[in-house]
């Protein structure tokens, strides 16, 4: 599950469909710290262009969830921009 995730568009222009890239970690037993799984999901939200907020603050399933699972890093792979 993903949840409020803060999001930066320094662009003059806004986005919307954000692809990103989840990697996920162990949080315990012998591989804790070690890369668990991949995902890649796509935020339905449209990010204004100069804004910062949080998104997805009631949760999102994105794939490799376990409860020993964490998530250390997430990575912005394409996003559409909306030129109207």
């Amino acid at each position: 599950m993903l949840s409020s995730v803060k999001i930066e568009n320094a662009a003059s222009i806004a986005y919307k469909d954000i692809q990103i890239r989840v990697v996920f970690n162990a949080s315990s037993g012998p591989a804790v710290g070690q890369t668990i799984a991949t995902t890649q999901s796509i935020l339905p939200v449209t990010v204004p262009a100069n804004s910062a907020d949080t998104y997805i603050k009631g949760g999102m399933p994105v794939g490799a969830g376990r409860q020993g699972y964490r998530v250390s890093e997430i990575k912005v792979l394409t996003a559409t921009p909306i030129t109207d």
